[in-house]
């Protein structure tokens, strides 16, 4: 067995993000990395099976240490009594959103990869994971307003979805438009200000 190049195989990915990021996944090929790295193919694919094992190589670790946490933590939250959910989930969801806009722009690459360059893989519905995990959190959250009777309004179920989808939309505006974290961070808190207000609204609580 031949000793593995670290710095090679180190290389090849750094390369290989950037070719995703200027080209798409789609139109870059292993052959465009091994010609933009001045390497052969064969050198690419001693470590490589495919330039879908190269993508993955790049974004699975953060991608699914979010997911992870975040269902996680969205468990925790509908772990608690009603009147505990009623009066802390605005602080929770605040705290838990600010991690995840750090954990983002502390793999920011990543995120911009799933964002731009992930169509053609199985990341091209990533967010559309979160959206279901936030969707889901919601639907339980609305159970319990509803088994304590502090629901003052229906919602319809499609409903959960399309303001979680649009949740994630814009949390990931943020990267797509290369914003700095500080300012990221801020238009997050003024998002999750809007969500919760207009849940709080939908919903008839206080």
């Amino acid at each position: 067995m031949r000793p593995v190049n670290e710095e090679l195989k180190s290389e090849i990915l750094n390369i290989s993000k950037k070719e995703f990021l200027e080209h798409g996944y789609n139109k870059t090929t292993v052959r465009s990395i091994a010609t933009s790295l001045g390497c052969t193919t064969g050198a690419i694919y001693r470590y490589y099976k495919d330039k879908s094992a190269i993508f993955d190589a790049l974004v699975k670790e953060p991608t699914e240490m979010l997911l992870k946490q975040f269902k996680e933590t969205s468990l925790n939250i509908s772990s608690y009594s009603e009147d505990v959910q009623v009066k802390s989930v605005p602080e929770m969801s605040a705290n838990e959103f600010d991690w995840m806009v750090d954990y983002i722009y502390d793999n920011y690459d990543v995120f911009q990869l799933i964002c731009s360059a992930s169509e053609g893989t199985k990341y091209e519905t990533y967010i559309e994971l979160l959206i279901e995990i936030e969707e889901e959190s919601t639907n339980r959250f609305i159970t319990t307003l509803k088994k304590s009777g502090m629901l003052k309004s229906n919602i319809a179920p499609l409903m959960s979805h399309i303001l979680a989808n649009t949740l994630f939309s814009g949390i990931f505006e943020t990267v797509k438009h290369d914003l700095p974290r500080n300012i990221a961070m801020e238009h997050m808190h003024t998002l999750q200000q809007f969500y919760w207000g207009g849940w709080v609204r939908l919903l008839g609580i206080e």
